[in-house]
């Protein structure tokens, strides 16, 4: 029992900060530094943690579930042996037991070298919190440089700042949305029913990426901000 708490410990909290290889762990902070800077300027940096954490174990969540989908897909591989006709009930029911029983070894053999490694999942929080108040914040200088006009208000340095923040903005907005359909297509891709009997057994992980564990990451960022950023009305300010 310890020993499977151990386990699950180190795969859905440790995984948080596991990283494959160089190339990936230089991707992660590529990404990780420029918005986990401007999560902690916004919202500080028990906001910035909490994403964080919650985003790599969320996204791990998603993965074993994309696994568990990936894996029931495979037992329909074959036909069921009560379809067969050959065979009574009683020795259909075994049938099917031994052929699920071989089809899960075969899936576990297969897969079980696929490393599951959260950090990416938790960077995908950080991201979906940034890109949240990007949003938000693009909105409210919209209002404010359409009130600034009909008041016809003048404040050109005022207005180029603001200009290069929603030039950032915009670009960052586009980079997320690139990087979400480069995980959504093959996501998508990989539930297709009308497949053969290889590429159902490899679809778990043909590219070796976790585009579930991305997006589970993301959706939990999303929800955080909503609920515990935007709707209580948080400010960065308010930290002391």
């Amino acid at each position: 029992m310890q020993a499977s708490c151990y386990n699950w410990f180190c795969v859905y909290f440790c995984g948080c900060f596991h990283s494959t290889d160089e190339q990936h762990l230089f991707n992660n902070m590529t990404v990780l530094i420029p918005n986990g800077y401007h999560v902690h300027r916004r919202f500080g940096r028990k906001h910035l943690l909490a994403a964080f954490l919650g985003g790599g174990i969320a996204g791990n969540l998603s993965q074993l579930w994309f696994y568990i989908f990936h894996q029931i897909q495979w037992r329909t591989v074959l036909p069921s042996p009560k379809s067969w006709g050959i065979l009574s009930d009683f020795l259909g029911n075994k049938a099917e037991i031994w052929q699920n029983f071989a089809l899960d070894k075969v899936f576990t053999t297969f897969h079980k070298a696929t490393p599951c490694k959260g950090a990416s999942a938790a960077v995908s929080s950080i991201v979906a919190i940034e890109t949240c108040a990007n949003v938000v914040s693009l909105y409210d200088k919209y209002k404010e440089l359409r009130r600034r006009r009909e008041l016809r208000i003048a404040d050109d340095e005022s207005n180029s700042r603001m200009m290069k923040e929603v030039l950032y903005e915009v670009c960052h907005l586009w980079f997320v949305i690139s990087i979400l359909l480069a995980d959504l297509i093959p996501l998508f891709d990989s539930t297709r029913c009308s497949k053969g009997v290889s590429e159902t057994l490899v679809a778990y992980s043909s590219d070796g990426i976790g585009h579930a564990a991305h997006i589970g990451g993301f959706l939990f960022g999303m929800v955080y901000y909503l609920v515990m950023l935007h709707v209580s009305g948080y400010r960065r300010e308010h930290i002391r």
